[in-house]
């Protein structure tokens, strides 16, 4: 492969503009617009291209290991916290909460038995623990036929 085409592989990486890869590769101006497209196509380029960025891409192991350290030896208490947020959020160690409103009706089945009830007594039953009520924990819930 020609020295201009491997040059302008390696500045194409940089910004991923053709035309710009082109100029910086050599080419002349008045055709680099044109002339950084079409060596996009070209089939050497595109092995080399493809190449060069898996050879730039992190692993998964690469990048907990980074911010592994980063947790551990960042000066600010700011970047530690982060690193040890997207650690956190990786290893799924944080549950997110989302409160959900509904106007369906909810039916309870215990001992075979339907309790139907409105949403709003319903969401007032669900804050309460249904052990401490002496209930049983398993609750059904439906919409079919209500």
């Amino acid at each position: 492969m020609r020295r201009k085409r491997i040059v302008f592989v390696e500045e194409y990486l940089k910004d991923f503009n053709a035309t710009q890869a082109a100029i910086r590769a050599g080419y002349s101006e008045r055709s680099a617009h044109s002339c950084g497209p079409r060596l996009l196509e070209n089939a050497d380029v595109k092995v080399l291209l493809a190449s060069r960025i898996s050879a730039l891409i992190m692993s998964t192991d690469e990048i907990l290991l980074r911010i592994g350290q980063e947790a551990r030896d960042a000066v600010s208490v700011t970047a530690r916290l982060r690193a040890l947020e997207m650690l956190g959020k990786y290893r799924q160690l944080f549950m997110e909460l989302h409160q959900i409103t509904t106007d369906m009706k909810v039916a309870v089945v215990y001992d075979n038995e339907i309790i139907e009830c409105e949403s709003e007594s319903a969401d007032e039953s669900a804050a309460q623990d249904p052990q401490e009520q002496g209930e049983a924990p398993g609750i059904a819930v439906g919409s079919e036929g209500w």
